[in-house]
């Protein structure tokens, strides 16, 4: 069974106090493209992320985003820039000198001035956390596949009933076929009697030269086998269970390049017009086939 392009997944796992969230979002797309948002705690395993989703996912563009949310005062620590402390102590002994002050400068002065001293954040190993991260990805890309699966059924049922249409449109034509050119050879006939300036009589020998370079003309009986060969090709691989849009586009193309050839081929107002039908369902085909993986 085929798989729709289109899903949504969320994963969630603690590692290590942390909670990791992920979501995996994913449209239709020619190719696998894949780009993957994480936080800076995580960003040396962006690449490891993107590749681990690319091993699973054949097309599609998908958006893999990420947060991690760590337990409060769990990554903070002091900040000292003592750099900074020291500029402004030669400052202060300078403007001091200067003016003559007698005062000196206090720790609580010094600590006081913005930058010297605060709190940051540890940096955290995003490989300590790739475990925690996996099993959240894993389990946002199971939920994805999932709702993948069920719409690529519902888009493959349509699929098939729109394919019997086309079959019974094709038969139809199949079977109006042989009679073409007995119809062109009375319409011939008649035609020739009309402008026949010798009366009713008509020159058999060459009713029969058009009549038979007509036939070989609108004989659209491989034309019928080939599309309805598609058909049965198109029933076979929207069963298959890998991924099937590039083939099913592929005979969507053919599907078209036939239907055109019978159209053309046979100059019948019945057929043409079976044609248009047969090429009004190929269309919303084609639409439903780009959603498929």
């Amino acid at each position: 069974m085929p798989n729709s392009m289109t899903g949504f997944g969320r994963g969630e796992a603690s590692h290590e106090g942390a909670r990791i969230v992920v979501e995996v979002r994913g449209v239709n797309h020619r190719y696998c493209e894949v780009a993957a948002r994480v936080p800076r705690e995580l960003s040396g395993l962006e690449d490891r992320v993107r590749q681990w989703v690319q091993q699973r996912i054949a097309r599609g563009r998908l958006e893999v985003s990420s947060a991690v949310d760590f337990p409060p005062g769990r990554s903070q620590t002091v900040s000292l820039d003592t750099g900074l402390a020291e500029i402004y102590l030669a400052g202060l002994a300078e403007l001091k000198e200067r003016l003559g002050l007698p005062d000196r400068p206090t720790l609580e002065q010094v600590a006081r001035v913005p930058g010297v001293i605060g709190l940051r954040d540890q940096p955290v190993e995003g490989d300590g956390l790739w475990e925690g991260l996996e099993k959240a990805l894993q389990d946002a890309l199971a939920q994805f596949i999932g709702m993948r699966r069920d719409e690529g059924e519902r888009l493959a049922a349509d699929l098939r009933e729109r394919v019997g249409k086309l079959r019974g449109l094709a038969e139809g034509i199949g079977s109006r076929a042989p009679g073409l050119v007995d119809h062109y050879r009375v319409r011939l006939a008649d035609r020739m009697r009309e402008l026949s300036l010798a009366g009713p009589v008509v020159d058999e020998w060459r009713l029969a030269a058009e009549v038979a370079f007509m036939a070989e003309r609108s004989d659209i009986s491989e034309e019928v086998v080939r599309f309805l060969s598609h058909l049965e090709e198109m029933d076979t691989t929207l069963n298959l269970s890998e991924p099937v849009g590039r083939k099913l586009e592929f005979l969507v193309q053919e599907l078209h390049r036939e239907a055109n050839t019978m159209s053309s081929k046979a100059h019948d107002f019945p057929i043409s017009r079976d044609v248009v039908e047969i090429k009004n369902e190929l269309e919303k085909i084609r639409e439903q086939v780009q959603n498929l993986e």
